[in-house]
């Protein structure tokens, strides 16, 4: 008969022996990987300082670089544009920071501001269609240049570039500058002058967010058709008052409806500058306004397009001083 209690010890016994065994095996094993893990954080912990010391080298350049070209900039500007008069004017969701840092330059170069006119999202929202369309029959007697357009879009962009030209005071201008600010949707404002007539235009554009959606996503697409229109509409303004007057178009040129990268390759014949948000992008901004004073188109900055990263110091002549109208004489008899 067989003894069952001599095979329960047995058992145990192989059981306990083999616990034993997992335990002290064990011990190593752990150390072995705690040796391992601590090697890769030992690692890792390097790596994020040296990448640290790297940004905070890489953040020291850049910061000498902007300080750099501030004091750069009076050496390139000074002087370049004596007595011109510079319109700026903004298209929505420019930053402002852009805006005074061109205002600021402007005066280092002998030239002044004429005007700051702000287009409102109204110019383009696909909401203000219909409002856009009357609107632009209803000014179209105020707008000369407008006498044979349809599109409603150019109507409105000649009623600018009238305004910016001669300035809102012209007799033609009042009127009409009324209707282009006072509107219950305003298509413009004025934030600065507006009364004097611009010699050039400097358009500053916002940094235009790419819509290229993320893994995963799909894109809006009344958000894409509202970009799409958006570009193609400003592109075609600043085409249109940079026939009128010589014009630059400063911005960032880096995403897919930017509108400098949109002038650039649609042969707008507008100089444009990238690389705005910074001094050698100011800076660069009214080096090309003395290009285009001077019948040359140019591209400056580092993006797409652009045929130097640096322009070059042009001094442009004072304009001419206007001429008081003739006395009319006094009838005879």
């Amino acid at each position: 008969m067989v003894d069952f209690r001599y095979h329960i010890v047995s058992l145990v016994a192989v059981f306990f022996a083999l616990a034993v065994g997992i335990v002290l095996g064990a011990g190593p094993l752990q150390n072995s990987i705690g040796n391992a893990l601590s090697g890769e954080v030992d690692s890792l912990r390097e790596a994020n300082s040296e990448l640290k010391r790297e940004n905070e080298k890489l953040a020291k350049t850049q910061a000498g670089y902007v300080t750099a070209f501030e004091e750069i900039a009076p050496t390139l500007l000074e002087g370049i544009l004596p007595k011109q008069s510079i319109a700026i004017i903004t298209l929505p969701h420019a930053d402002g920071d852009d805006v005074k840092q061109v205002q600021e330059k402007v005066a280092l170069t002998g030239a002044g501001v004429s005007g700051v006119y702000e287009i409102q999202p109204a110019w383009t929202s696909a909401d203000n269609t219909a409002f856009r369309s009357s609107f632009a029959e209803q000014i179209k007697t105020y707008v000369p240049a407008a006498k044979d357009a349809s599109d409603a879009n150019t109507i409105i962009a000649l009623a600018l570039a009238q305004i910016v030209k001669d300035g809102t005071e012209a007799e033609t201008n009042k009127t009409l500058a009324e209707l282009m600010t006072g509107a219950d949707t305003a298509l413009l404002k004025v934030l600065d002058g507006g009364k004097t007539a611009a010699t050039s235009v400097i358009f500053v554009s916002p940094d235009t967010p790419d819509l290229t959606p993320k893994k995963g996503t799909t894109q809006d697409p009344d958000q894409v058709a509202q970009a799409d229109y958006d570009t193609k509409t400003f592109g075609a303004l600043v085409k249109l008052i940079g026939e009128k007057l010589p014009s630059v178009l400063g911005g960032y040129a880096n995403s897919q409806n930017d509108l400098v990268l949109h002038v650039r390759t649609s042969g707008a014949g507008v100089s444009s500058v990238d690389a705005l948000n910074g001094p050698l992008g100011v800076t660069n901004v009214l080096l090309a306004v003395a290009a285009e004073l001077k019948d040359q188109t140019v591209a400056y900055g580092f993006a797409q397009g652009a045929q130097e990263v640096v322009g070059k110091r042009i001094i442009v002549e004072a304009p001419a001083p206007t001429q008081p109208a003739a006395a009319t004489p006094p009838a005879e008899g």
